[in-house]
């Protein structure tokens, strides 16, 4: 097996929303409609010299693309989003950050303030708890030994550490001239595979993948990306052949393969510098409510 590193940190692109979830946001108000017609705006900021994207957002009425290259192009300073009172940042590591996009404007009318979505890996959200002071109210991450050693060292408010949703792994191969074959490994055999995306080292999805499928075929060439939405998109680009990514990036038309009895956990933490943690407390409470649980199943976490 080979290995290569291609980081692409900035991407926030995300697979078309199926039908069935545009039916199930189809009921919003029209006050939602209205404001919906609002611009969203990409704040990028920096930390620990770690580009992120940051996203004000007031997505257009949860279009397929809510975090396009449009959505991007719309930019303000980063002091915007890192100054102003009246926003909430979340840090959300990227395979999640396309469903809580879709999601943010209906948080935003329950929570009764703008949030503000700050994307980046695993690791990047967790060393700038670790590093900055105040970067973010609230994270959405995978479990890992940094979360761990966060709460050893108190940087992180103990009572606030709460699993909101579980993600299945999948294997998804967009080219018509690959086909699935009966297991994973025997799709990875396949002669047109030679190209497979997979999250960083340490990554949650890396994790599972290493534990359920390692060794993978000689012949096949790795190559780490930042997050999984990024080895998303390079499948989606025709950069690999096959990406390991999360069940939630994928359409109902998408033809994949899940890692069998395998999940991680997507899990909140209010770090202890948070300027606003009551609210962030708020924010996990509405996260957990049955009517947000029901549209992440729709998105397909578990």
């Amino acid at each position: 097996m080979k290995a290569t590193m291609s980081y692409d940190g900035l991407d926030t692109t995300h697979a078309d929303v199926s039908p069935a979830i545009k039916q199930l946001f189809a009921g919003f108000s029209r006050s939602a409609r209205a404001m919906s017609s609002l611009p969203a705006m990409a704040v990028p900021a920096t930390s620990g010299g770690a580009v992120l994207f940051a996203l004000l957002l007031i997505p257009s009425v949860f279009s397929h693309a809510a975090t396009d290259e449009r959505v991007l192009a719309n930019t303000v300073p980063a002091h915007v989003a890192s100054l102003s009172p009246d926003v909430l940042r979340v840090g959300v590591s990227g395979g999640f950050v396309p469903a809580m996009t879709n999601l943010s404007y209906r948080l935003q009318q329950l929570l009764g303030m703008r949030i503000v979505i700050i994307s980046g890996s695993v690791k990047e959200l967790y060393s700038t708890v670790a590093s900055t002071p105040a970067a973010y109210d609230l994270i959405i991450n995978g479990r890992t030994e940094q979360l761990n050693q966060l709460a050893q060292q108190r940087k992180i408010l103990p009572d606030t550490t709460t699993v909101i949703a579980k993600s299945q792994v999948v294997l998804w191969c967009p080219s018509n001239r690959i086909q699935p074959r009966v297991s994973i490994l025997g799709t990875l055999q396949s002669p047109g595979v030679q190209r497979v995306a997979l999250s960083a080292y340490g990554s949650p999805v890396s994790q599972l993948v290493e534990r359920s499928l390692f060794p993978l075929p000689a012949s096949i060439q790795l190559v780490r990306t930042g997050h999984s939405l990024a080895s998303w998109r390079m499948a989606r680009n025709g950069q690999v052949d096959c990406a390991f990514t999360m069940r939630g990036l994928m359409s109902h038309s998408d033809r994949f393969q899940v890692i069998p009895n395998q999940r991680f956990d997507l899990i909140t933490s209010v770090p202890a510098s948070s300027t606003k943690p009551d609210t962030a407390r708020q924010l996990i409470q509405i996260l957990n409510s049955p009517v947000i649980q029901a549209r992440m199943q729709v998105f397909g976490y578990l």
